[in-house]
């Protein structure tokens, strides 16, 4: 909020707070998410720029990098929820994830990722770590995953 006290639009405060997040794309998210999200203007870290792009990493040897960084984790794997071993790196490191949902290409899901921006980041701004969290397609929110609040 501007210190005038007035409002300022949705558009100015995501842009603002684009400064305020840098986000991880892990493996599954690389190419048109990874490329949406960095042609929005965000703060990207790439899975291949730390890990070996040869090598299969699980997501419980990405969390703590995220979360060590204090980096948004984004993946569109649905399973993780039901992953042991990522359910216990998002606790310990106090990770923050954002899963893409639903039936759609990766750029789809990346173009909706964008324009959902100003959701992620209402949502982010309120919601402690460690989480999961949902980002919907067609702009239908994001609704934690785990653990269920």
């Amino acid at each position: 909020m501007p210190s005038t006290g007035q409002r300022s639009s949705e558009h100015s405060n995501s842009t603002n707070r684009r400064r305020d997040y840098v986000f991880f794309t892990d493996r599954d998210c690389d190419g048109p998410i990874y490329r949406a999200l960095v042609d929005a203007g965000l703060r990207v870290e790439r899975h291949d720029d730390h890990f070996s792009p040869y090598r299969i990493v699980q997501d419980h040897e990405w969390i703590p990098l995220c979360s060590q960084n204090g980096w948004i984790g984004v993946t569109s794997d649905q399973r993780m929820r039901y992953n042991r071993l990522a359910l216990m790196a998002v606790r310990q490191f106090g990770a923050r994830i954002l899963v893409n949902v639903g039936s759609a290409n990766h750029p789809t899901k990346g173009a909706n990722f964008v324009a959902s921006l100003g959701l992620i980041y209402d949502f982010l701004d309120v919601t402690p770590a460690p989480f999961i969290a949902r980002v919907y397609l067609r702009q239908e929110g994001v609704r934690p995953w785990w653990p269920e609040r």
